[in-house]
């Protein structure tokens, strides 16, 4: 008596292969299609959420209006001041040349005299070219200060110098050692001197210049003080004033553009559609035959 799995086993070998799957698949949902016209990359939001996309800001830097430095006004009472300066100046400056004339024959001393020449010269000049700038505009605005510092200040300490030298010989200077004209006798084997006012008479002179060299020194030196004071007058008044504007549009220069995202395109989904035509009876568990129920052999009856 053979056994019922004998039979099965044999019904199994010989049975025919199904062709078509035994359950339907899932159906999928048809491909969708994109309008490639439509289709926008990577990830979009609705503009009404956040508004209008980043763009700096289109302004540009305020512009800087001219500035003209204010004017300042010169004291009648001061400028009157200078050109008195400036013409007592002139006259001892003259009157100082003429005394170096006449002493330049007077060894040593007439060599110091003619130092004070060069001084005298550059004073005379300055002051002239004073006057003349003030007489081409009409009294109203003379040589710019600073150059009035410059100048006044090589002046005053020149003058200095060389008055202090002056004033030295004047005072310890013997003049009557110039005076005295000795000669020499061989017989009585003595010097005979005789005293002259050749040069004792020029002591004067050389008194006078170092005054005047003195008071070029004096006139230079308060044109000096009253130069500085112009010039920090006028560097103040050309100080361009600070301003403050309130209110206004601040400014920033253009700068990056905000985050933009890197498009990302997606393909549409793959999907294969099975039709329902294509159905067939679900498969055992080796997929050789329908898990249908078994039709009974005829022979398997007997051995029930």
């Amino acid at each position: 008596m053979a056994p019922e799995s004998s039979t099965q086993t044999e019904q199994e070998r010989y049975a025919p292969t199904p062709t078509n799957p035994a359950f339907p698949p899932t159906s999928l949902p048809p491909s969708q299609t994109y309008n490639q016209g439509q289709q926008q990359a990577g990830f979009q939001q609705d503009p009404r959420s956040y508004g209008p996309p980043y763009a700096p800001y289109q302004q540009q830097p305020p512009q800087s209006q001219p500035w003209t430095p204010p004017r300042v006004a010169e004291k009648k009472a001061w400028m009157i001041t200078k050109l008195v300066i400036h013409g007592l100046d002139i006259i001892t400056c003259i009157v100082g040349l003429g005394i170096t004339g006449a002493l330049n024959k007077v060894e040593l001393l007439g060599l110091v005299a003619l130092g004070a020449c060069p001084l005298l010269v550059v004073a005379l000049i300055w002051d002239i070219a004073e006057f003349a700038t003030r007489f081409g505009r009409k009294w109203k605005a003379g040589i710019h200060p600073g150059a009035h510092v410059a100048l006044s200040l090589l002046i005053w300490l020149a003058a200095a110098v060389v008055g202090g030298i002056e004033s030295t010989f004047s005072a310890s200077y013997s003049w009557d050692y110039l005076d005295e004209s000795c000669s020499y006798d061989p017989d009585a084997k003595t010097y005979d001197c005789e005293t002259t006012d050749t040069y004792s008479s020029k002591r004067p002179l050389f008194i006078a210049l170092s005054v005047f060299t003195c008071l070029v020194w004096l006139w230079h030196f308060i044109l000096f003080v009253g130069a500085c004071i112009d010039t920090q007058k006028r560097n103040a008044a050309m100080r361009r004033p600070v301003t403050m504007v309130f209110g206004g549009p601040a400014y920033w220069g253009p700068g990056s553009q905000g985050f933009q995202q890197m498009p990302q395109y997606y393909a549409p989904p793959q999907g294969q559609h099975i039709p329902m035509q294509n159905w067939a009876p679900p498969q055992n568990g080796n997929g050789k035959e329908p898990m249908a129920a078994a039709q009974t052999h005829p022979g398997a009856e007997r051995y029930a």
